[in-house]
């Protein structure tokens, strides 16, 4: 369980907490040991001392987006060969999108505002995508030509070649660089798809403060490329009508019958985990996809006096369809990318008072 804790004087804490018990030496205990005899029993409970944690450390920050201790910010003091394994809890060296991108963010600049925060928490920038749109570029160079008379063909390698890589809702890009990593996904299953994903992309450059590794495709991995963003097309001018399709005309927040464009998400296979996490549930008759899971408690907190902090609710704070904040926060929140502050002092409720009930004791 990642746990981290900060205060008012500037301190931050990290700890990967558990109850976890003694293993005897001399077992492998990630596979089933023998049961039958004492020598694989727990010798008690580590104390809370013995688990990985760091309190404060040089680099001024730490992250975890679902990672392991070793790649929570740049030369992390925790690293796995330090204590038994079992304390460490898994694999090692390894990164997704959201970690690296929370670290590239966060390594470069020493000191955050909390409009920076605000941006951070609500980033949609899918790391790594010039990699892949470069990789598509020269398999096009070579593997193409079919494809030099496909206008549809054409208005995709345009558009990706031209994208920022932001899933904001406004983008086109976005959208056909979806289903063009779905369609190579689908095209050469899931082992080919991890292979090539293990090629081309290197997120863990960023941990490690290097360049990025080149890399290098074979002719089948170039044509895949190739005949995936052509099939890819092919499936959103039958899906939606056209090319011209935003990621947020398919990628909505709602509730009920009412839904409002939203950016970013948790599309891993398709490589486009953005730090702001949202996952989507699977498509609906109209091939649109709402946000079900993620970031559904997002908050910034100011540890200053007074605390100041800013929220974003996925939805809105009432479940009576009746209500004006049934879905509200979906509309004017969540869906154009904003936080709200919270209302800590009685001065600063004063004018955002929409009921007041009072409660007089029977006694």
């Amino acid at each position: 369980q990642n746990v981290m804790a900060a205060d008012s004087r500037g301190n931050i804490f990290y700890m990967r907490a558990g109850r976890v018990p003694r293993r005897p030496d001399g077992y492998d205990f990630s596979k089933p040991v023998d049961g039958s005899t004492s020598k694989t029993d727990w010798q008690g409970i580590h104390p809370a001392s013995d688990l990985y944690q760091v309190l404060n450390p040089p680099q001024g920050y730490m992250q975890n987006c679902n990672i392991p201790p070793d790649v929570m910010m740049v030369d992390s003091p925790m690293k796995p060969d330090l204590k038994p394994a079992y304390l460490f809890g898994e694999r090692a060296g390894w990164i997704n999108q959201r970690g690296a991108r929370a670290v590239q963010l966060l390594a470069q600049d020493d000191r955050v505002t909390p409009e920076q925060a605000i941006a951070y928490a609500l980033d949609t920038h899918c790391l790594g995508y010039e990699r892949w749109v470069s990789a598509l570029t020269q398999a096009d160079e070579q593997y193409g030509q079919d494809y030099r008379a496909n206008t549809d063909y054409q208005t995709g390698l345009r558009e990706l070649r031209a994208w920022n890589g932001r899933a904001d809702p406004d983008s086109t890009g976005a959208l056909k660089f979806y289903y063009w990593r779905q369609a190579l996904n689908r095209q050469a299953g899931a082992r080919q798809a991890r292979d090539l994903a293990a090629k081309i992309d290197d997120l863990l450059a960023v941990v490690q403060r290097r360049q990025a590794k080149p890399f290098s495709l074979s002719a089948d991995e170039n044509k895949a490329l190739v005949t995936a963003l052509a099939a890819a097309m092919a499936t959103i001018r039958e899906k939606h009508g056209g090319l011209d399709v935003a990621y947020g005309q398919v990628f909505r927040c709602g509730r009920d019958d009412k839904s409002w464009p939203v950016g970013g998400g948790s599309l891993n296979q398709e490589g486009m985990g953005t730090l702001r996490a949202i996952g989507f549930a699977w498509p609906r008759p109209d091939h649109t996809r709402w946000g079900a899971s993620g970031q559904t408690s997002t908050q910034i907190v100011v540890l200053t006096d007074p605390i100041r902090s800013w929220t974003q609710p996925p939805i809105g704070q009432s479940d009576h369809p009746d209500s004006p904040f049934y879905r509200d926060q979906a509309e004017k929140l969540f869906s154009p990318g904003r936080m709200k502050p919270s209302w800590y002092a009685w001065q600063e409720l004063q004018g955002h008072v929409y009921s007041r009930t009072e409660l007089h004791p029977a006694f």
